[in-house]
């Protein structure tokens, strides 16, 4: 079994001149997935619920980042758009034939949190649109 830590982990992301650059260095969490929605085909005098899968995706991608004003101004020239950004995601880093998700996605919001005794963080959350694409870096 390959276990893998979030070191190896690479993120890029478009700028506002749809540049997609990468934002790594500023990141220190990410939170994706695949769902699928299940959709219910349970009928009358039946026992047991029923499914089926329906939609792929359409679920949110949360990163957390350490503040910087780099990648702040980054995001705040993207939060305005009206047309998707891409996210590149790759847990193993860039490597030849290592895996990439490519995700077409809005950003809905991002806070920035901070506190007297902590690090200033930049939480972005992005909402993905139509399908991903998983591929490798050739």
């Amino acid at each position: 079994m390959a276990v893998k830590t979030g070191r190896t982990m690479q993120i890029l992301l478009d700028n506002s001149s749809g540049t997609t650059v990468d934002v790594s260095s500023y990141a220190n969490k990410i939170d994706f997935g695949f769902p699928v929605d299940m959709l219910d085909t349970t009928t009358f005098g039946s026992s047991s619920k029923a499914f089926m899968p329906g939609f792929v995706g359409g679920d949110d991608i949360a990163i957390a980042f350490r503040y910087d004003p780099t990648i702040e101004a980054q995001l705040a020239g993207i939060s305005p758009l009206t047309s998707t950004s891409s996210i590149i995601i790759s847990p193993e880093g860039t490597t030849t034939a290592n895996v990439k998700y490519i995700i077409e996605s809005f950003l809905m919001d991002y806070k920035v949190t901070a506190a007297p005794e902590a690090i200033d963080e930049i939480t972005a959350t992005f909402r993905k649109t139509g399908a991903y694409t998983r591929t490798t870096w050739a």
